[in-house]
C-alpha cells in the first residue's frame, strides 16, 4: 500500500516539471482538507481530496503541451478534480488554474511538494495518518477514515484492548509480535466491506472473534510496513527497492482469456480495469506488496497452527489452518499476475521490461517471497491432526478445484518466464550478497 517514485526517462522542457519522475502537488483549502495531485511518468494521474472523514478520488491520464496540462478521467465519479473541465498551467512553484498568475510568478493553486506523507499510496490519508483495507471486495471511490469508526470512548478503549491482544498473540506465536510493533493495522484502522457494503468496526473484543481476524491484521499490517522503498519478506528480513517506470497491471488484460478472468477469485479486485488498489495502479510494486501481505498472512496462520498442535489444542489449530486455507491460493494468483506483467512488458513496453530485469533487488524480493510462499504451502500440507477428522487436503478441496486449479493450469506456460525473473541461488541466509545497497531516501 504505496505510491511509485520513478526514474527519469526524458528531458523536461517545462520549468518546475520533472519529466520521467513522479510530480506531486498539493492544495490546502482548510486545516482539515487537502487536495493532492500526483502526476506519474507514464502519463497517468491520481487526484484525491482528503478530509478527516473521507477520501474522494479521481484517476485518469494527462497530456502536457508546453506548460499546459489537460486531464481525462477514467472513473464515472470524478471527485472534485478542477482540471477536468479546464486545463491547468505548470510553473516552477506549482500548477495554476489560470495562465496569467503563472506568467507573473504569482501564487499557484497547487504547490509542488515532496513530503513523505504525500508520496504514499492514494488510500493513505495524510490528515488522519491511516490506511484503508485492501479487501477482496470492490472498494468504493469514497472511503471513510478511522476517526469515523472510533466515535466513542468505549470504541477507543476496545481498540486499545484489541491491539494489546494482537501484539500479545504475535509474541506468543513467534516473530510477528515485533513486526506488529513496527507497523500495526488492526480493527478500527482498516475498513471492512462484507458483500461490498461498508461496515464500521463494532468494537467486538471477544477473543475467539479476534483470533479469527489475526491473519487479516497481519496482512494489513504488512501493507502498512511496506512502501515504495522497501518490502518485507518475513519479519526481520526486508529488501530495499529502487524505483523505475511502471504501467498499470490492468494493461495486461489483453493477454488474459475472458473465461479465466471470471475464474480467478482476486482478478477483479486487484488487476481489472476498474480496480483502484495499488496492485493495479502501482503495477509490479503493488503486485509484490500484495504478494508479501498474503504470504505473511498465510505463513502466520501456519505457524500458529503448528504451535497449537504441539500444545494439543486441536480445535484452535484447525481454525488457524482454516485461515491459511482461505489465503494459500493467492500464491498461484499473484504468480500469474506477475508473469502476465512481465510478458506484457517484454512484448509491448521494452523500456519497463529492461528496468525490471535490471532491478536486482526487486528480483531478489520476488525470489524470496516466491520460495517462502511455496515452502509455507508445503508445511501446511504436512499438518497432522491426531483425531484424523481434520486435514489440509479436505479443508482446501473446494478452493483447490474452484480457484487454484485454473491458475495452476495457466502457470504451466509461464514457469520459464518466472524462472528467468528469479535469481538463482539466493536464499534467506545469503540474500545480502545478491542485493544492491541503496541510498536511504
Amino acid at each position: 500500500m504505496f505510491t511509485l517514485l520513478a526514474s527519469a526517462l526524458a528531458v523536461s522542457v517545462t520549468p518546475g516539471f520533472k519529466s520521467g519522475e513522479l510530480n506531486v502537488y498539493i492544495q490546502r483549502t482548510s486545516k482539515n482538507t487537502v487536495n493532492v495531485l500526483k502526476l506519474y511518468p507514464d502519463n497517468t494521474y491520481n487526484y484525491c481530496r482528503y478530509t478527516k472523514l473521507r477520501i474522494a478520488r479521481d484517476s485518469g491520464t494527462y497530456q502536457m503541451r508546453g506548460c499546459k496540462i489537460k486531464m481525462k478521467s477514467c472513473l464515472k465519479k470524478k471527485g472534485s478534480n478542477p482540471f477536468l473541465k479546464e486545463p491547468g498551467f505548470v510553473g516552477k512553484r506549482g500548477i495554476y488554474k489560470d495562465r496569467l498568475p503563472r506568467v507573473f510568478a504569482g501564487k499557484p493553486d497547487f504547490y509542488s511538494n515532496s513530503e513523505e506523507k504525500y508520496l504514499s499510496v492514494w488510500n493513505y490519508n495524510p490528515i488522519t495518518h491511516t490506511f484503508f483495507e485492501h479487501s477482496d471486495q470492490k472498494q468504493p471511490e469514497k472511503l471513510i477514515a478511522r476517526s469515523s469508526q472510533l466515535t466513542t470512548e468505549k470504541l477507543r478503549q476496545d481498540y486499545a484492548k484489541a491491539k494489546a491482544f494482537f501484539l500479545a498473540k504475535g509474541d506468543f506465536y513467534g516473530e510477528y509480535g515485533q513486526q506488529l510493533r513496527k507497523a500495526y493495522c488492526g480493527p478500527g484502522d482498516y475498513l471492512s466491506y462484507p458483500s461490498g457494503v461498508y461496515k464500521p468496526w463494532d468494537g467486538n473484543t471477544d477473543e475467539t472473534r479476534l483470533l479469527g481476524k489475526m491473519h487479516v491484521v497481519i496482512h494489513e499490517s504488512i501493507h502498512r510496513f511496506n512502501s515504495s522503498n522497501r518490502m518485507l519478506v518475513v519479519p526481520g528480513l526486508e529488501i530495499d527497492l529502487e524505483q523505475h517506470p511502471i504501467f498499470r497491471s490492468a494493461d495486461f488484460a489483453g493477454l488474459v482469456p475472458d473465461e479465466l478472468e471470471q475464474r480467478i477469485f482476486r482478478y477483479q479486485t486487484y488487476v481489472s480495469d476498474t480496480s483502484t488498489v495499488s496492485a493495479n495502479v502501482s503495477g509490479i510494486y503493488g503486485l509484490l506488496d500484495e504478494y508479501s501481505a498474503y504470504m505473511n498472512g498465510t505463513r502466520f496462520s501456519l505457524i500458529a497452527a503448528e504451535k497449537l498442535l504441539a500444545l494439543g489444542n486441536i480445535e484452535e489449530a484447525f481454525e488457524r489452518m482454516r485461515d491459511a486455507s482461505q489465503c494459500y491460493y493467492a500464491y498461484y494468483e499473484f504468480r500469474l499476475f506477475v508473469a502476465w506483467y512481465l510478458q506484457y512488458a517484454e512484448k509491448y513496453n521494452k523500456d519497463v521490461y529492461q528496468h525490471l530485469m535490471n532491478n536486482r533487488n526487486m528480483r531478489v524480493l520476488f525470489t524470496l517471497l516466491d520460495d517462502e510462499y511455496l515452502e509455507t504451502i508445503k508445511r501446511c500440507e504436512q499438518l497432522k491432526f491426531p483425531d484424523n477428522k481434520h486435514s489440509w487436503a479436505n479443508e482446501i478441496s473446494y478452493f483447490e478445484k474452484k480457484y487454484a486449479t485454473p491458475c495452476k493450469d495457466a502457470l504451466v506456460q509461464q514457469e520459464d518466464r518466472l524462472k528467468n525473473f528469479k535469481i538463482e541461488g539466493v536464499n534467506k541466509l545469503n540474500y545480502k550478497s545478491f542485493t544492491k545497497e541503496l541510498e536511504t531516501l
